[in-house]
Formats: C-alpha cells, structure tokens, sequence
C-alpha cells in the first residue's frame, strides 16, 4: 500500500465520514492504494479496467483478467466498507413495532 496514504487517513469519526462516507469515494481510496501508480493487469499488462458495480474487482478491458481491490491488502477477507448506522430505519422491531406489543 502506498505510503502517503496510509498517513493521510483521518484520525476521527467526522473526519472519516467525510472523507469516506460513501462507496465511491471508500473504492477510489482503495483502488489508488492497491495501484499507486495507476492500474495495470496482472495477466497482460495492460492499463486500463472496468470497475464492476457490485463487487470489489476491477477487470483489465485488453483481456478481461478480475483483480481484487481488496487482495494483498489490509482489508483482504473482511466484510467491505465502513457503513454508519441510519437513524431513519426504525425502531429494529418488527413492523415497527414497540417492544411492549409483541
């Protein structure tokens, strides 16, 4: 991983949030952190990929070769992205409902 970013992460939550508080902007971090110096395949070299929408891999656009964002890294086999608990989900009972009236 690249050193300047590692000593740039955020040392708080507010700070962290805005920095990476959506899935794009956490797989840009990752991506620059895996190819510091731009993308290049594994399988032929080249250095040019498409993002896949749902998963955390980038596919060479010469020979269509899947690379993990992920693999090699800190973040190799663990559950993707940081999500910030929503206030607007409810009360976590079922329909709604409060506890008194199951």
């Amino acid at each position: 991983m690249a050193e300047p970013l590692l000593q740039d992460l955020p040392r708080d939550l507010p700070t962290l949030l805005r920095r990476f508080g959506t899935d794009t902007r956490c797989r840009a971090y990752l991506v620059r952190a895996r190819w510091p110096e731009g993308f290049c395949c594994g399988g032929c070299g080249h250095d040019r990929a498409c993002s896949h929408r749902k998963r955390l891999i980038e596919a060479c656009r010469a020979c269509g070769k899947r690379h993990s964002i992920l693999a090699g890294g800190l973040f190799e086999q663990t559950r993707p992205f940081f999500r910030p608990a929503r206030r607007d989900r409810g009360t976590g009972s079922p329909s709604g409902s409060s506890r008194s009236s199951w």
